[in-house]
């Protein structure tokens, strides 16, 4: 079963089994699934989520929409980065990181996505 998330920023994330469609305030799409590449994996192990490469894309731009909402921001600075709209490159590594900080503190401490 597909989710939606709407979030009062205009972003909306759409979440199916072991993918990710969000659509940014601008209308652009960015689609997120897993690649097969040894790098997800590897980053899906760093976070914790061992060899749940879908669970990692699942969160992972949803993370992104959310903490930007969350702090008044009017979209993702990496998303937006992503699908090819101007952006601060150096705010879209700085939510780049934090967007994995928060990964692995959820996947560490046992917690959960309030969605």
């Amino acid at each position: 079963m597909n989710r939606e998330i709407a979030f009062s920023n205009g972003t909306r994330v759409v979440i199916g089994p072991s993918w990710a469609v969000t659509t940014l305030p601008s209308g652009r799409e960015l689609h997120a699934h897993p690649d097969g590449s040894e790098a997800q994996a590897g980053t899906a192990r760093k976070l914790g989520y061992g060899d749940d490469v879908a669970a990692l894309t699942r969160e992972h731009d949803l993370i992104h929409s959310a903490l930007c909402d969350w702090l008044g921001l009017p979209a993702s600075y990496a998303l937006s980065e992503a699908a090819g709209e101007p952006s601060d490159p150096t705010l879209a590594e700085l939510e780049e990181r934090a967007v994995m900080a928060v990964q692995a503190f959820i996947r560490r401490s046992g917690g959960r996505l309030p969605f």
